[in-house]
């Protein structure tokens, strides 16, 4: 199982040539390294948004509509791509639910941010989400600030947690290292930096962090570098 970075909040998990997108962010990414067509010419299974913000669903439409793939998401937000986008290829979750797919699990988690839905700005929740695939867990933490509830998460044996750390709009490298003193995941990966200005952050400063205070082994991933489980 492949789990590949493409920039941004865009995480892709490929297992035996099928894929599970979280939070595709295409079109306007200045630094996915991956064109919309070469998405949609992959056999993508699902497509996991964890919340509104139009970096996190902006070519899920387009994805689902060509490949078929699955919509997984709170339930605002499916409820927003059915009847804006006339999807019928969804599945509606909450907060610290869990559902069992045909060989995948998902598991939504809270995350404290905003969650309107873009760009109608409809009400919406912010979550993280937790894929169990191949005997593995890969936590996404969203967009989010430090919050006790990740405490929760080192009960769930993260394999892998991808982690914000661009600050200004979530958890800044500070707050970033203390999730993952409260997660303690295996690996984790910094992501949500330097795509715009107002979001520049050194990726390496965090990594060297949590190696120094041995909390984690992390990687810091270019657009289109991976992690083989």
């Amino acid at each position: 199982m492949e789990i590949i970075f493409h920039g941004h909040a865009f995480v892709e998990v490929e297992k035996l040539q099928e894929s599970i997108l979280i939070d595709p962010f295409i079109t306007g990414n200045p630094l996915c390294d991956i064109t919309l067509d070469e998405i949609c010419g992959k056999n993508i299974k699902a497509i996991l948004i964890t919340h509104g913000h139009s970096d996190h669903i902006w070519d899920a439409v387009i994805i689902s509509k060509r490949t078929w793939a699955k919509i997984i998401s709170t339930y605002e937000v499916v409820q927003y791509f059915i009847k804006y986008h006339n999807l019928t290829a969804v599945h509606s979750m909450h907060i610290w639910g869990r559902h069992e797919f045909e060989d995948f699990a998902v598991k939504f988690v809270n995350a404290v941010h905003g969650g309107s839905i873009w760009p109608e700005m409809l009400p919406g929740k912010a979550a993280g989400v937790i894929l169990e695939i191949d005997n593995k867990k890969i936590h996404h933490a969203g967009d989010t600030a430090l919050h006790c509830d990740m405490k929760l998460l080192a009960e769930e044996n993260i394999d892998v947690s991808f982690l914000p750390i661009w600050d200004n709009f979530t958890m800044g490298i500070n707050d970033a290292i203390k999730a993952v003193e409260f997660i303690k995941p295996k690996i984790v990966v910094p992501m949500h930096y330097d795509t715009f200005d107002v979001i520049k952050s050194d990726p390496t400063k965090f990594a060297q962090a949590v190696m120094l205070a041995n909390l984690s082994t992390c990687k810091v991933l270019a657009p289109g570098q991976s992690i083989v489980l």
